[in-house]
């Protein structure tokens, strides 16, 4: 507090949004909050909007990340995409991520909003700019 830092912790391996909240425990909420990771969240199973409403009041930070289908079959011999986790433009996935940061905006969040977008087999920077035009479409 005396430095004035804020903490977030990431969501990762987190199969629900109660499990993220308990990983901070209560208290400390003005310097003790969530980063939450879309992509992550929806890798491991949760409903990225549905899981917000709680999330909100501990939200630090909202880190924009969608992701694509988990695909079956052969495994590519990328680690991200073979344990589902295949990022893609924002609104292009299956995160929902057009409602959770509309949601987000209407649940009173002003903190950033940062686009990842991390493919392991290309450079994602014109999906990156195109993500972004996105998200400022969508706060419009």
């Amino acid at each position: 507090r005396a430095l004035k830092l804020r903490l977030a912790y990431e969501n990762h391996p987190e199969t629900t949004g109660e499990a993220m909240l308990a990983k901070i425990g209560p208290g400390d909420e003005d310097v003790l909050g969530l980063a939450y990771d879309t992509g992550w969240a929806v890798t491991n199973g949760f409903n990225a909007v549905a899981a917000l409403p709680a999330l909100l009041p501990r939200l630090f930070h909202l880190h924009a990340k969608d992701v694509k289908p988990r695909r079956t079959g052969a495994p590519t011999g990328y680690q991200l995409i073979d344990m589902g986790h295949e990022t893609c433009t924002l609104g292009d996935g299956v995160s929902s991520i057009e409602q959770v940061i509309r949601q987000a905006v209407a649940g009173g969040f002003t903190g950033p909003i940062g686009v990842e977008h991390e493919p392991e087999h290309y450079d994602p920077a014109a999906e990156c700019k195109e993500s972004l035009a996105r998200v400022r479409t969508w706060l419009a």
